[in-house]
């Protein structure tokens, strides 16, 4: 099995800090590159998606290379440790680390209760009864979301949708038609959605289970389909872990060790914390390594803040206390309960929370859904496209700089005046722009001209591209080639006989391009440096 530590660079918590750096907030970890520049793109509706339990390595063995998850995947990131739903998810809303917000498993000890609470269910752990008159996780590890970031700190929304709580959803179809009609609201949003499954099912039955597939299988139809009712909108989907398939270690079982326990267990049956009686540690380490090597990694709580296994922060004031003496991590495919078989009255046959690439990777999934620019105007340049077009065109001109800084000059590559001289519409030169909702996507310039006077050639009228760009994010959608196409209509009527453009060799994009519309190699030039 291969194992892979949480890269708190490119992981969950990194997500949500690119959602705060997108409104203006302030950050608290490094940001998803990626993610910060299709939010560059300006949508008015921002969704994050999140299946509990659909890792990874779930999605490479259940759905085909055709399946909108699969199609639409960036690239994998990491989950937090432990990977699982209370540290992943409250990461993702906080924009922290589980060191940080200190929800750091389903079971947590705290020191000043002498109690170790199962945080979503406010229940303390063997009992299942209400562990106080308040709701402890809501009081001591109180974070502020993403969510109310934005509502209380910017001009824009912020949604959670949950199918538990205040306002919660009851069925999957019920939060695909919540989010639809929140997406309509004629405002820029952010909206986090979360799904409990395919996490229950995958627990019950494992992976191999044909049902738990087909669930997989119609989760990646139900998005395809939500897809279709979106507009204007980046749906990012991901998981909070993965899964493995594992079966149980009952530690009551081992006598030799379960006396030598303060305590019971807590946090996460595959990221399990102990505190051992006083000058028991040594003989528990020898113990337990003898039994469960195999299956666990034993760290220290020392080493466990060295490694920063929970990320970097400031800690939490409850999360030193909570790791107890010891971690044992699972590496192998087993996990540990107490005293019990059943977990929810269930024997689980798939389980998370340890360090091997089935429970860590999670997907990055993102659908675009701007209305689709195919449906675009083709125009002449006007004066007032001026501010629209000035970064657009000096995108072009950078690339000519970053690659041959000996010969370019990075500089606006038209003034205001000799903007205004070109949309004059003068007989000898022509740009046309593609429109799309009221933004300028792209531009082609070019200029009438002959062989007059030249001794040596044919009488030829031409027609010479002087610019053709489109901006980055909307290339490959064929709007280069319908301008063009346009282009070529006017040579057409003005019985050009033969368009040129010069495409310098570092411009691989460009020269695909020409090549697609069938234009062939003219000259080359030659140069030598001295």
């Amino acid at each position: 099995m291969k194992i892979i530590f949480p890269d708190y660079n490119n992981c969950l918590t990194n997500l949500s800090n690119s959602i705060l750096k997108h409104f203006g907030l302030d950050i608290n970890h490094p940001t998803l590159k990626e993610i910060d520049e299709l939010l560059n793109n300006d949508y008015e509706n921002i969704i994050i998606l999140v299946y509990d339990g659909l890792g990874s390595k779930i999605i490479d063995e259940v759905l085909d290379k055709n399946s909108i998850l699969k199609m639409n995947k960036i690239k994998d990131i990491t989950s937090v440790f432990p990977a699982t739903t209370t540290a992943a998810t409250s990461s993702i809303l906080s924009g922290l680390n589980p060191v940080e917000h200190g929800f750091l498993g389903w079971h947590m000890y705290f020191k000043d209760l002498d109690k170790t609470v199962a945080l979503f269910k406010n229940t303390e752990k063997d009992t299942n009864k209400a562990i106080e008159d308040y709701n402890v996780a809501g009081e001591k590890l109180k974070y502020q979301s993403i969510i109310e970031k934005i509502n209380k700190e910017t001009e824009y929304s912020a949604y959670g949708l949950f199918p538990f709580g205040l306002g919660s959803y009851e069925t999957r179809e019920k939060l695909y038609n919540q989010i639809i009609n929140l997406t309509k609201i004629k405002s820029k949003k952010f909206i986090y959605a979360y799904v409990e499954e395919p996490d229950y099912s995958l627990h019950e039955y494992s992976i191999k289970n044909e049902e738990v597939k087909k669930l997989i299988t119609t989760i990646n139809a139900e998005v395809e389909s939500l897809k279709d009712e979106l507009k204007n909108t980046l749906l990012m989907v991901t998981a909070d872990h993965g899964h493995i398939e594992s079966s149980p270690i009952i530690l009551k079982e081992y006598p030799d060790i379960f006396n030598l326990l303060e305590r019971t267990t807590s946090l996460e049956p595959r990221a399990v914390s102990f505190k051992i009686k006083q000058d028991k540690q040594e003989e528990f380490k020898k113990l337990f390594n003898k039994y469960f090597s195999e299956d666990f990694k034993l760290y220290t709580k020392e080493e466990v803040k060295t490694q920063k296994l929970f990320g970097e922060g400031k800690e939490n004031k409850y999360f030193s206390d909570a790791l107890g003496d010891f971690m044992a991590i699972g590496i192998g495919n087993k996990y540990i309960n107490y005293d019990e078989y059943k977990e929810d009255n269930i024997v689980f046959k798939s389980h998370h929370a340890g360090l091997t690439e089935e429970e860590v990777l999670v997907p990055l999934i993102t659908i675009s859904q701007k209305d689709d620019p195919k449906n675009g105007i083709i125009r002449e340049i006007e004066v007032k496209d001026y501010s629209k077009l000035r970064l657009l065109a000096n995108s072009f001109q950078k690339i000519y700089y970053k690659n041959r800084k000996d010969i370019f000059i990075d500089v606006a590559t038209y003034t205001q005046s000799e903007f205004f001289e070109l949309s004059q519409k003068k007989n000898d030169s022509l740009c046309l722009v593609y429109e799309f909702d009221n933004e300028i996507l792209g531009l082609i310039e070019a200029k009438f001209t002959n062989t007059s006077g030249q001794r040596f050639n044919n009488y030829e009228s031409l027609l010479s591209i002087e610019r053709l760009i489109v901006k980055e994010e909307f290339r490959r959608q064929k709007i280069a080639t319908k301008l063009y196409e346009e282009l070529l209509k006017y040579a057409k009527k003005r019985r050009v006989n033969r368009i040129i453009i010069k495409a310098y060799n570092f411009n691989d994009e460009a020269i695909k391009f020409l090549e697609s519309i069938n234009m062939k190699v003219l000259s080359y030039d030659y140069e030598i440096k001295l």
